[in-house]
């Protein structure tokens, strides 16, 4: 039915015809379970302080078992499904008058501690100040890793005004000028060669949102919204703007000579390898170490900074 279009005298009306079926319904469930004949903890078999899994336990149990597609009586059925609606409504008002008296004394107990501990501070007058207010921010605000950022890099490293072609450009004189530009970056990378193990990757759209708790230094800001929309890293944008270095091609290479490189290859770590390796490994654990003692410290500074705050604000 629909009711938006109803008026307030119609919706009143549905309202009370909704009423009026309920309280008949109730009726009608009281009016069979007063029966002197009519006992609903017989019939299921429960005792009076039942819990409500028990309930309906001993219900699916005597349904099953007085149920006419099984062979049952159908009278037998009509009390054990009777005997079950008549319990559940006691259960269930039992525990709204137990819930009603539990958030009448808890707002009491509320109310009461309110009027006894309502503290203010006698210092603040009522008009609000901004710069005030911006100055207890700054003051009491938790460092992250991500406000550092790349601008300190890109002030004191990067040069705008930096004169790349010194006569006029042509297709020559800036084809020389992007080789060299270009084997100055090839061979700064060349010198900065880093040999990493595999990294785990997470397998979810967002996963550039996720921050990991306590963790240090943030080396690369870029990443992905989630909606298509991708960032690049500022510092490597300005490092890494160059095409790689030309692929040397192999040629007359045939199956036999690839067999023959592939069984030299050796899948076990030399003894340099290993002694990497195992470096590593104490290096990620001391990181994993320095990210919780991070993150503790992280977690204790927010505790203080909120007993100050909390201190000046109610005086």
């Amino acid at each position: 039915m629909e009711t938006q279009n109803l008026s307030y005298d119609e919706l009143l009306n549905l309202y009370k015809n909704q009423q009026d079926i309920i309280e008949n319904q109730q009726k009608t469930l009281n009016k069979l379970s007063n029966k002197n004949n009519f006992n609903p903890y017989k019939i299921l078999n429960i005792s009076k302080n039942f819990e409500l899994s028990t309930l309906k336990k001993a219900y699916l149990n005597k349904a099953i078992q007085t149920h006419p597609d099984k062979g049952g009586n159908p009278d037998v059925f009509k009390n054990v499904v009777l005997a079950y609606k008549v319990l559940l409504k006691k259960h269930n008002m039992e525990n709204n008058i137990s819930d009603h008296n539990s958030l009448k004394n808890d707002q009491k107990i509320f109310n009461e501690t309110q009027e006894s501990n309502n503290s203010q501070n006698l210092n603040l007058n009522k008009k609000f100040s901004n710069s005030k207010f911006n100055k207890v921010f700054e003051d009491n605000k938790i460092t992250d890793p991500f406000d550092d950022g790349h601008g300190e890099w890109y002030n004191s490293k990067y040069d705008d005004n930096k004169q790349i072609f010194n006569s006029k450009v042509n297709s020559s004189t800036f084809n020389d000028a992007f080789n060299r530009e270009k084997n100055k970056k090839l061979l700064k990378k060349k010198n900065q060669i880093r040999i990493r193990e595999p990294e785990e990757k997470i397998s979810y759209s967002g996963a550039d949102s996720i921050v990991v708790l306590g963790q240090g230094r943030v080396n690369n800001f870029g990443g992905s919204t989630g909606n298509g929309l991708h960032y690049y890293d500022l510092k490597k944008a300005y490092d890494d703007n160059y095409i790689n270095d030309t692929i040397e091609t192999v040629s007359n290479r045939t199956i036999n000579s690839v067999k023959s490189d592939r069984s030299n290859l050796s899948y076990n770590m030399s003894d340099k390898d290993l002694k990497i390796y195992n470096k590593n490994k104490i290096k990620k654990q001391e990181q994993e170490t320095q990210r919780i003692n991070n993150l503790n410290n992280q977690d204790d500074m927010a505790s203080r900074l909120y007993d100050r705050i909390h201190s000046k604000l109610i005086g």
